[in-house]
């Protein structure tokens, strides 16, 4: 939505790259650094369980991927480290399977899980233990798939534009 509002519609993406997908950020909050630690606190009895509820319930969550990935009609690719300790590997088979619930017609879509690790720290992408794994199967996305969106039939109408590499 964010790419077609920009341009107009005019590029169409050929695909959607999620690198360590959360499902919302309520729940990647209960997994996350001190958020995680305080609401911990709130399960040791059943009123400060509900209270926990509460706080979560109120958290602003716009980025609830678990229930917009069905909106997203090109390719989708999730790549994941399976042993993360920031982002647990659930969360981006959750936004997995509810793309797969909700695949369009022509659309790929591919799990790629590498057994390391994520820690919260600057070699998250740049550490040799995933990245040529990673490009891999963003190579293997590529040479497998056509676009998702058709052609433009109209000779009359503006044809999309593509993006150099990505819209063959």
């Amino acid at each position: 939505k964010v790419l077609r509002r920009q341009t107009g519609g005019e590029i169409l993406p050929f695909g959607l790259i999620l690198d360590a997908a959360f499902t919302s950020i309520p729940e990647a909050a209960l997994h996350h650094g001190l958020s995680a630690q305080i609401l911990k606190l709130f399960t040791i009895s059943a009123p400060l369980k509900v209270l926990r509820q509460n706080i979560l319930a109120r958290i602003p969550d716009k980025y609830n991927n678990e229930e917009t990935i069905g909106q997203v009609t090109c390719h989708i690719l999730v790549l994941h480290k399976t042993l993360d300790e920031v982002v647990p590997v659930e969360m981006g088979r959750r936004v997995y399977r509810a793309a797969l619930d909700a695949k369009h017609e022509g659309q790929t879509i591919t799990m790629f899980e590498n057994n390391t690790v994520h820690k919260n720290n600057v070699t998250h992408h740049v550490d040799g233990s995933s990245q040529f794994a990673y490009l891999a199967a963003i190579s293997s996305l590529l040479d497998q798939t056509e676009p998702v969106h058709p052609p433009v039939l109209d000779p009359k109408a503006k044809p999309p534009t593509t993006v150099s590499g990505l819209n063959p």
